[in-house]
């Protein structure tokens, strides 16, 4: 099954980003794939650079290695990073449209949005 995933918390505010990640790496390890996770709203800031020593769960690191794990996009509205001055993200997110979103939900079987 192909899962497109919408984030819409960020992880200082809310658990849903590390319940996504969660999600994400249960699906993917009984043989599920991702089409795509879409940061969207204050969402957008699970991909700012953290000047924290130990980063909430669910933040940029943590995405970015499941990302690399298994190679889907991290996609980035950017209208909302704008919206919440995100002007630093971390590499390998990409700003989009909701367009994107849009594209991945048809590309998906299952389409899931995660916030609090």
């Amino acid at each position: 099954m192909i899962f497109s995933i919408a984030v819409l918390s960020a992880p200082s505010d809310s658990g849903a980003p590390a319940r996504a990640l969660a999600f994400v790496a249960a699906a993917l390890d009984a043989g599920h794939s991702i089409e795509r996770v879409f940061f969207y709203g204050a969402g957008v800031r699970c991909t700012q650079i953290l000047a924290s020593k130990t980063p909430p769960p669910g933040g940029a690191t943590d995405w970015i290695a499941l990302a690399q794990r298994a190679n889907f996009e991290l996609s980035v509205c950017s209208k909302s990073a704008q919206q919440h001055a995100c002007t630093e993200l971390m590499p390998h997110f990409l700003l989009c449209g909701l367009g994107d979103l849009l594209a991945a939900t048809l590309m998906a079987d299952r389409n899931l949005m995660f916030a609090d």
